[in-house]
């Protein structure tokens, strides 16, 4: 339910109201914890029938998901705002590792065809500090959470997920 991820249910949305996707229209599992997150940002999604919004801390074996037939998972769980990995730093370092360790496990288990990890720029390149009031750590909880499970999916993509097409 972060930008990013916000944005992409309601794109998913619009391609399978003006029927954009090569197949059928797809269905998207959405979970989220609502931790740091705007319940009502995605409250016009709640009535369809080709979107699911799940209460789920992907931290926790999501082990219904085993069952589903799911081709790829877009993770986006993850606080970024440094107001909210402040308050919620350990949460942040967690979802970031073991959430994105738990929908690698889904992913297998599942037999999905991709996974892909987002982060924010603040994972990559040489970025300054963000200067955060009260924070006198160099990195952020968010920074240094995120860079782990980069690194994880790309790993675990060479041993049982299919490398995205080339663009």
């Amino acid at each position: 339910n972060g930008l990013i991820g916000a944005y992409l249910m309601d794109l998913l949305a619009f391609m399978n109201d003006h029927q954009l996707t090569s197949d059928a229209p797809c269905e998207v599992i959405g979970l989220d914890n609502f931790v740091a997150s705007d319940t009502e940002r995605l409250v016009h999604l709640r009535s369809r029938k080709d979107i699911w919004l799940v209460d789920q801390d992907i931290t926790k074996s999501p082990s219904w998901l085993f069952s589903k037939k799911i081709d790829w998972i877009v993770n986006a769980a993850s606080v970024a705002s440094p107001i909210q990995y402040q308050k919620h730093g350990l949460k942040t370092l967690m979802t970031n590792i073991m959430g994105t360790a738990k929908m690698l496990e889904v992913a297998e288990i599942c037999g999905a065809k991709g996974f892909l990890q987002m982060s924010s720029s603040e994972v990559y390149g040489n970025n300054p500090p963000i200067p955060t009031p009260g924070e006198p750590r160099t990195w952020s909880q968010y920074g240094q959470g995120a860079a782990a499970p980069t690194g994880g999916s790309h790993a675990s993509g060479s041993f049982y997920l299919d490398p995205l097409p080339d663009a």
